[in-house]
């Protein structure tokens, strides 16, 4: 081809996973007629030519096509830029396979529709450019893409009554710790009319990608998918989005073990007939399965589970009584001591506790003994004004390089609540960490270790411990390992708090927060975590009523 009938064929294939099937075709005929010899080909009436040649013109070929390819959905642009594939062969895969996604197109390349539709070098490359850019791509942790969620999906339902039904879904409603993409499914009888009207709403800053079944848009420094269904495909897409690729596998393999088919669309019988599922619910059953919930939804032995109808109990946002872990501004809080307690019998708790941290803390106001004293007096002077709600006087202790706690056992046993912590590695060693973690549970006045990692969601990995001492002393000496809300923590996380009711640890979900507006928010991660752990109500500490717990944190000091 001459350059510019190969920039313009460049543009035409950029505009194909646009979704713009008109300034695709108008580009390509432009570029063909170029390319067999027309001398002047490139007259045209239509405007997406005429702009097209003149970025060419003013910007040169090469700068802009990177201009054009800014502006087509991040993993397109990634798989383009991998080494492995170039525009045009992403373009076809995007035309076979309708994908804008990594997940989406590793999920469309592995179906049976489309055997033999794609050359084997191809499938071979696509993968490959799969796996590079999914190891590269950058995640958002939990708490920004709540953030950037919550009011978007307001919006959203509020500019389009036809909408029926809109949820978050992947990673982000299983309640990960970070996630790769913000996708939303909403129901509509007129996905046409919803795609249009959504493409206008205020909050978008550009459109990368509009089709008839979804819109891909860009807004404050991230990308949204919005997926836009019928009722009756509603629920197999529901599901198809919201599990890790390797849960969605193993159902589907479930399906065709039993004569059915699932695909993202729907739930076929061995004659290709759809079945009318309902909700999630009725589609797992419809494959012999208990309800799975979404956060179990990691292939980590869910579907075997449901399948022996073994899967636990969740816990629920509902039975959490209390928090029991959260800040004021009398260290690093945002708020005072009353705005905190204020937001807390908003939430209905029963009970929270004020766990300022320790003097050790000096970067987070820590309070001396002398100022505890003074908090002392101000939450005994709280109580008065809020009766129907206790307010257990606590404190966050760092865990020393030696062992010991920031105050002594004199201060600690006024304290009706005891969080130890290891806010300072001090070089130490995972072996060694675990020995500091040891030793302070060994102190009768501990209650509670929080966020045994400590790592730092998405730029620190948590301390690698020896988690099976760290758990049998927890057991042993009755300590409680806590499950922290705070979406810079997510610690323990589901994995680890799975492995640690397993070996008959107690633990507390708690938010850890720093902002009264916030403290519900924390408490879903917690909750949300704690699920993903396959945790249940009998295994929580703060799911019980007051005296229940007084009993729990009582027994530990009368035991030592």
């Amino acid at each position: 081809m001459l350059p510019l009938a190969h920039s313009l064929s460049m543009m035409a294939a950029i505009a194909a996973m646009r979704g713009r099937a008109a300034d695709a075709a108008d580009l390509s005929s432009v570029a063909a007629r170029l390319a067999s010899g027309e001398r002047d080909a490139a007259h045209t009436d239509t405007g997406t030519v005429r702009e097209a040649l003149a970025r060419i013109r003013d910007l040169g070929a090469e700068s802009a096509l990177d201009e054009a390819l800014a502006e087509v959905p991040q993993d397109l642009r990634r798989l383009a830029t991998s080494g492995h594939l170039d525009v045009p062969a992403v373009a076809e895969l995007h035309r076979l396979t309708g994908a804008t996604s990594l997940g989406e197109l590793s999920d469309r390349l592995a179906s049976q529709g489309l055997a033999g539709a794609v050359e084997p070098t191809l499938m071979e490359r696509a993968r490959a450019a799969i796996a590079q850019a999914s190891a590269t791509r950058p995640r958002i942790p939990l708490g920004r893409a709540w953030s950037l969620l919550d009011p978007v999906l307001s919006v959203i339902r509020d500019a389009s009554p036809e909408i029926e039904r809109i949820v978050a879904t992947g990673s982000f409603r299983r309640f990960a710790a970070v996630t790769g993409d913000l996708d939303v499914l909403a129901v509509s009888a007129d996905p046409v009319r919803t795609s249009a009207r959504l493409m206008g709403l205020p909050f978008i800053s550009s459109v990368l990608h509009a089709g008839r079944d979804k819109v891909v848009v860009r807004f404050d420094r991230a990308e949204l998918t919005i997926h836009i269904v019928t009722p009756d495909v509603f629920v197999p897409r529901l599901v198809s989005l919201t599990g890790s690729a390797a849960h969605v596998w193993q159902v589907r393999q479930r399906a065709a073990s039993l004569g059915l088919t699932l695909t993202r669309d729907a739930l076929l019988d061995h004659d290709g007939r759809a079945r009318a599922i309902a909700s999630e619910d009725d589609l797992y059953a419809a494959l012999d399965l208990a309800p799975v919930a979404p956060e179990l939804r990691e292939a980590e032995g869910e579907v075997e589970a449901a399948a022996r109808r073994e899967l636990p109990r969740l816990l629920c946002h509902e039975q959490i009584r209390g928090d029991l872990h959260m800040h004021t501004d009398w260290s690093d809080g945002r708020d005072s001591l009353e705005t905190m307690l204020l937001a807390a019998e908003a939430l209905g708790y029963e009970y929270v506790a004020i766990t300022d941290h320790s003097q050790t803390s000096a970067i987070a106001r820590g309070l001396d003994v002398d100022r505890l004293e003074r908090q002392i007096e101000a939450v005994a002077a709280a109580r008065e004004k809020h009766p129907t709600m206790a307010i257990l006087q606590g404190s966050e202790v760092d865990i020393l390089p030696d062992g010991s706690l920031d105050f002594p056992d004199r201060v600690l046993e006024r304290l009706d609540l005891v969080l130890a912590s290891l806010h300072d590695m001090a070089g130490h060693s995972g072996a060694q960490l675990t020995d500091r973690y040891i030793q302070a549970m060994r102190n009768p006045f501990v209650h509670i270790v929080t966020h045994p990692t400590n790592r730092l969601v998405p730029n620190r990995d948590g301390y690698t411990l020896d988690e099976p001492r760290l758990f049998q002393g927890a057991v042993q000496t009755g300590t409680i390992l806590e499950i922290d809300g705070a979406p810079g923590h997510l610690d323990m996380d589901g994995a680890m708090a799975r492995r640690a009711i397993a070996a008959g640890a107690l633990v507390s979900v708690d938010g850890d927060c720093h902002r009264a507006d916030l403290l519900g928010r924390h408490m879903l991660f917690a909750v949300g975590t704690a699920r993903r752990g396959w945790v249940e109500a009998r295994h929580v500490v703060n799911a019980l009523p007051l005296e229940g717990l007084r009993a729990r944190l009582t027994a530990k000091r009368q035991a030592s």
